[in-house]
């Protein structure tokens, strides 16, 4: 099998899975299962404590839970929301409690 044919099989091979992926997502789409809210405990701001949403989602047999930020973005709790969001960093939570 020459160099040429092999880089063919990969791409088809690439684009082959992709296609799979994106095939499974419309069978399957995000769902929301449940939502709530956290209580985050901020260590030197004045405000102290921020409630921010969370929610559950199901996709495909994998369950996810994320939080919200105070500007829109949901990011992956990884088990802990609260500590999820500790980690964003305080240059950003600096700039949320300015607000």
């Amino acid at each position: 099998m020459s160099l040429k044919w092999a880089a063919v099989g990969i791409a088809l091979l690439g684009i082959g899975i992709v296609a799979y992926g994106t095939w499974m997502r419309y069978q399957h789409p995000v769902r929301v299962i449940s939502e709530g809210s956290v209580d985050v405990v901020l260590r030197g701001t004045d405000t102290g404590k921020v409630r921010l949403p969370t929610r559950k989602l199901a996709t495909g047999g994998v369950t996810l839970e994320e939080v919200k930020l105070t500007n829109g973005t949901w990011i992956d709790c990884g088990g802990d929301c609260a500590n999820a969001v500790r980690k964003v960093g305080p240059d950003f939570w600096d700039e949320e409690l300015k607000r």
